[in-house]
């Protein structure tokens, strides 16, 4: 109960959500966040499994984190074949069993787009968007990038900085 009333009266200083829009572009990412939840249905794809993934983007300035959402039905399956060639585990054209396990962590390419969406107060807002993923390619990643330095010395504590 002590953390309760705690927090009725936490110091507080940060005033920014840390919501920046990311420039459309190509952009590498780590992945530094993986849940599972269950997609309800929609008017196309029915109930089924959702993979969750939370990526710090690369954007040249400030590292952005995106979230993104991976619908596991065979509708989607394109989609996860691209995922998962973005991270090095599958080739194009085979076959793979997808192995969920070791995300965090993983450096890959993205495609960021911006998408607008009519919020709950009615006005037009804007989001990060990742448009698809890119086929992995190990030069686009040098050994000890200076962007993920602090975020994988966090990851070590397993407190993501942002």
């Amino acid at each position: 109960m002590s953390n309760f009333i705690d927090s009725w009266t936490w110091e507080i200083k940060d005033d920014s959500s840390g919501f920046k829009l990311i420039r459309p572009g190509i952009y590498p990412a780590k992945i530094i966040g993986f849940e599972q939840a269950e997609h309800l249905g929609s008017a196309k794809i029915p109930p089924c499994p959702k993979a969750i993934l939370t990526l710090l983007v690369d954007t040249g300035e400030e590292p952005q984190e995106v979230k993104t959402n991976l619908l596991v039905h065979r509708k989607m399956e394109w989609k996860l074949s691209e995922f998962f060639r973005a991270i090095g585990r599958k080739k194009q054209g085979e076959a793979l069993q997808m192995d969920w396990s070791d995300l965090v962590g993983q450096r890959l390419v993205v495609k960021i787009s911006n998408r607008s969406y009519i919020g709950s107060d009615g006005d037009t807002h804007y989001a990060n968007n990742i448009d698809r993923f890119c086929d992995f390619d190990p030069a686009m990643f040098p050994d000890d990038p200076d962007w993920l330095k602090e975020a994988q010395a966090a990851e070590d504590e397993e407190e993501i900085p942002f």
